[in-house]
């Protein structure tokens, strides 16, 4: 049933509800829908109200039985793993050498306002041309 069910919603809400861990019906007319706990995306998604309204709405439609729908996380599964902190990237200065380095207004500039060449960029001219 837990197939047909999920089939019948888009592709967004489809992705979240195929990665719950397990589907049971938990007591009396009570669908239980179970995300381990890396899937915390999923599992909030799931558990937005008007969600559980509409899975419960497909449950009626293909059983017949009415049933009030709630989202848990799975205590036996393994919390997310806590992420190592990125590496350290250390800037070092290279760049190629270029037309600049020989431009005599360029080489002022960095000498008067001691700069650095940050950025060169070739700029396209179009020339009119009258016949």
């Amino acid at each position: 049933i837990w197939a047909e069910l999920v089939s019948k919603f888009n592709d967004a809400t489809r992705s979240h509800l195929v990665k719950s861990s397990s589907q049971a019906i938990s007591g009396p007319n009570v669908l239980e829908i179970v995300f381990p706990k890396t899937m915390i995306l999923s599992k909030t998604y799931c558990h937005r109200p008007e969600l559980l309204k509409r899975i419960a709405a497909e449950v009626l439609e293909i059983t017949g039985a009415v049933v009030t729908c709630f989202v848990s996380e799975d205590q036996s599964s393994l919390a997310p793993a806590v992420e190592a902190a990125p590496p350290v990237v250390r800037e070092t200065e290279s760049r190629r050498t270029s037309s600049v380095d020989d431009d005599p207004f360029v080489q002022m500039a960095v000498e008067v306002f001691s700069a650095k060449v940050a950025d060169v960029r070739t700029v396209l001219t179009s020339s009119v041309v009258e016949e």
